[in-house]
C-alpha cells in the first residue's frame, strides 16, 4: 500500500514545514513519480493520436531543424483524416445534447422545488460567466486523445473588478502530473502541474515571492514533456526562442489541509508555499473509459489509429493504380530513338521506323482492394461510433427526419460510457463551484437568472447584498446534491422537428400555434395573411358615392329585407 503524504509529512517532521530543502525534494520526488509512472509509451502513443488527428499522418522528425517534415520514404500520398472525423463527430453530438447543471431538491425537504431551481439558475449563470462549454468540449477532445480530461477550479479575489469570483481551466495532460497510485481525485495524494511563464509576467503576481523571481533561470523549453516540446514545435514550425521560465505548482494533501508549493527546477527555488482553505484537491478528472489499475489510459482513438493507417494505405494503392490507368506505360524497343517521355497534351514521340511505341495493357484492379476499404470504414464508424448520420451526412435511401434521428440517438447510445463519465465529472464540478459559492460568500451576490430576473441566497447566515434589486431571494442548507442532465437531445435536425411536430399535431397533442412557433412561423402574422388572401379580389373599395354618411351595421328599417 502506497504511503500518504501526511505520514510522510510526519516522518520527517523534524523538517519545519516551512523547509525550502524538503519541499524542493519532495516536489521533485512525487513529480518523477508520476512521470516515470505513464513512462514514454503512454506519452508516445498520445503524441501518435494527436498527429493523427491534426492530419500529419506522412511526417517524419528532422533532429536539425527540430521539426517535423514531409517523410518521402512513405509511400502514402493520399489520406482521410478518419481520426478527426469521428473525434468532431464525437465532439458535436455531446455538446449538441447541452450539458447542463440542475440542482435535485433533497426528499427529506430541506431543498424544495423552488430553491432546487433557483440553485440551478445560479449554476447556470456561472456555467456562461466561466464559458464553461468550451472549457468541457476541450477536456472532452483531450479525453478522446489522450483518456483523460482534467479541470481546475479556484477563487480569485481579482476577478469581477476586485469583488472576487470563481474559476475553472482546462488543463493539458502533458503538462499535468497526478499522483499513478490513484484511480480517482478522491483517493489522489497530489497534482503537479508544469507551466512555462515568460518571465515578465511572474514579476507583478502577488502569489509569488519577488525576491525568488528576481534569481529565476529561464529555458526555451516551453514543457517538461519532450513529446509536447515536439508538437508546439511543429505548430510553430521553428524552434521556440523565447525566454521562459518551467514552474512546477504542487498541490498536495497533507495532514494540515491542502497545501501549494511552487518551485523552479531550474533555479531550484520556492516561490509559494501556503496552505490552502480547500478541503480537497481542487481538480476533477474526465475518463472516457475507466482505466484500470491506474489514472493514466492512452485515448479513445487509440484504436481508430491504426485502421486510419491501413485505410491510408488502401486509398493511395487505388489512386496510383487510376493515374496508373490514365497515363499508361509505355513499351519502347531498344533503338527506336525515344529518349524520354513526359506524359504531357499533345506530347509527339519520335521513333525510328520499325520501333513504334505500344502501350502495356494495365491489369485489372482486384475486388479486393474496395472491399477491404470499405470493411475499414466499417471498422471505424464500429470503433468510433459514427455513422453517416452522426457525422453530419444523410444516408442513402433516408428523408425522414425521424429516422435520421433514430440513426443519431442509437449512435449515442453507444457512447454512453463516455456520456456518463463525463456527466459524473460535471456533477463533481458543480458542486465543487457551490462549495465555493458558500466559502467566499458568491451566492449572496444578486445575479440574473434566465428570466433577466435577479435572485438572491442566503446561505451561511449571510444577507444577500443588493436585497432592494432582487426578484426573490432564498435560504438553502450547505452542501445540497447537483446533477448533470445530458441527453441524446431528441430532434438535433430540423426536418426531424417538422415530422414529429406534424404527427402531434395530427393527434391534437400539439397546438397550432406551437407548430407554427417551432416552425419559425409568427401565428399572428401569419393569421393576418391567411384574412387577407380570404377577401374577395375586384369588390369597390369603401363606400359608393353619396352614401358615405350611412352607418353599415345599422339595423335595416322595418318590414326591409335583404336580398342577396
Amino acid at each position: 500500500m502506497a504511503r500518504s503524504t501526511a505520514q510522510d509529512y510526519e516522518e520527517r517532521g523534524r523538517k519545519k514545514k516551512y523547509d525550502k530543502e524538503y519541499w524542493l525534494s519532495y516536489t521533485k520526488e512525487k513529480f518523477d513519480e508520476s512521470r516515470n509512472w505513464r513512462g514514454t509509451n503512454v506519452e508516445l502513443q498520445w503524441f501518435v493520436n494527436y498527429m493523427y488527428y491534426k492530419g500529419y499522418q506522412n511526417l517524419k522528425y528532422d533532429k536539425v531543424t527540430g521539426t517535423f517534415i514531409k517523410d518521402v520514404r512513405n509511400p502514402l500520398t493520399f489520406y482521410i483524416n478518419h481520426t478527426y472525423i469521428v473525434c468532431r463527430a464525437i465532439r458535436n453530438a455531446v455538446m449538441k445534447a447541452n450539458p447542463t447543471w440542475d440542482v435535485d431538491a433533497l426528499p427529506y425537504g430541506e431543498l424544495d422545488n423552488d430553491t432546487s431551481r433557483i440553485l440551478g439558475e445560479y449554476l447556470a449563470f456561472q456555467y456562461d460567466r466561466l464559458n464553461l462549454e468550451e472549457k468541457v468540449n476541450k477536456a472532452l477532445l483531450y479525453g478522446l486523445l489522450y483518456g483523460l480530461g482534467i479541470f481546475q477550479y479556484g477563487y480569485d479575489d481579482r476577478l469581477d473588478n476586485g469583488e472576487g469570483n470563481a474559476w475553472i481551466e482546462t488543463l493539458d495532460p502533458f503538462d499535468t502530473y497526478i499522483d499513478p497510485y490513484c484511480t480517482s481525485m478522491e483517493d489522489a495524494r497530489y497534482v503537479i502541474k508544469v507551466m512555462s511563464k515568460p518571465y515578465e509576467l511572474l514579476v507583478d503576481n502577488p502569489n509569488y515571492d519577488k525576491k525568488v523571481v528576481e534569481n529565476l533561470t529561464t529555458t526555451s523549453n516551453l514543457s517538461e514533456s519532450d513529446y509536447k516540446n515536439l508538437i508546439l514545435n511543429n505548430e510553430n514550425n521553428i524552434s521556440n526562442t523565447s525566454k521562459n521560465v518551467i514552474l512546477h505548482e504542487g498541490w498536495f494533501v497533507t495532514k494540515e489541509g491542502i497545501r501549494v508549493i511552487t518551485t523552479s527546477p531550474q533555479s531550484n527555488e520556492i516561490l509559494r508555499n501556503e496552505l490552502t482553505t480547500f478541503k480537497k484537491l481542487p481538480f476533477e478528472i474526465y475518463q472516457p473509459d475507466i482505466n484500470v489499475g491506474g489514472i493514466y489510459g492512452e485515448g479513445w482513438v487509440k484504436n481508430i489509429v491504426p485502421l486510419n493507417k491501413a485505410a491510408n494505405y488502401l486509398e493511395t494503392s487505388r489512386l496510383e493504380y487510376n493515374i496508373l490507368i490514365n497515363k499508361g506505360r509505355l513499351l519502347i524497343p531498344k533503338g527506336a530513338g525515344v529518349k524520354s517521355v513526359t506524359n504531357q497534351n499533345g506530347e509527339k514521340i519520335y521513333y525510328k521506323a520499325g520501333f513504334k511505341p505500344e502501350f502495356l495493357p494495365t491489369p485489372p484492379m482486384g475486388s479486393d482492394v474496395d472491399r477491404q476499404i470499405n470493411a475499414l470504414g466499417a471498422y471505424i464508424q464500429l470503433i468510433g461510433a459514427a455513422n453517416e448520420a452522426f457525422i453530419g451526412q444523410t444516408p442513402t435511401g433516408v428523408k425522414s427526419g425521424i429516422a435520421i434521428e433514430t440513426l443519431i440517438a442509437s449512435n449515442f447510445n453507444q457512447l454512453s460510457d463516455l456520456v456518463n463519465n463525463l456527466a459524473n465529472t460535471l456533477a463533481k464540478l458543480g458542486e465543487d463551484i457551490l462549495n465555493l459559492g458558500y466559502e467566499y460568500q458568491l451566492l449572496t451576490k444578486p445575479f440574473r437568472a434566465s428570466s433577466g430576473e435577479y435572485y438572491g441566497i442566503l446561505g451561511g447566515g449571510l444577507e444577500p447584498k443588493e436585497m432592494e434589486r432582487l426578484a426573490k431571494v432564498v435560504s438553502i442548507p450547505a452542501n445540497p446534491e447537483v446533477k448533470v442532465k445530458i441527453t441524446s437531445g431528441v430532434a438535433h435536425t430540423k426536418e426531424a422537428k417538422r415530422d414529429i411536430l406534424m404527427t402531434l399535431r395530427a393527434g391534437g397533442d400539439v397546438s397550432r400555434q406551437t407548430l407554427l412557433e417551432n416552425l419559425g412561423i409568427d401565428p399572428k402574422v401569419e393569421q393576418e395573411r391567411i384574412v387577407q388572401e380570404q377577401v374577395p379580389q375586384g369588390l369597390p373599395q369603401g363606400m359608393p358615392e353619396g352614401l358615405e354618411g350611412i352607418d353599415p351595421n345599422a339595423p335595416l328599417p322595418e318590414g326591409m329585407e335583404l336580398q342577396v
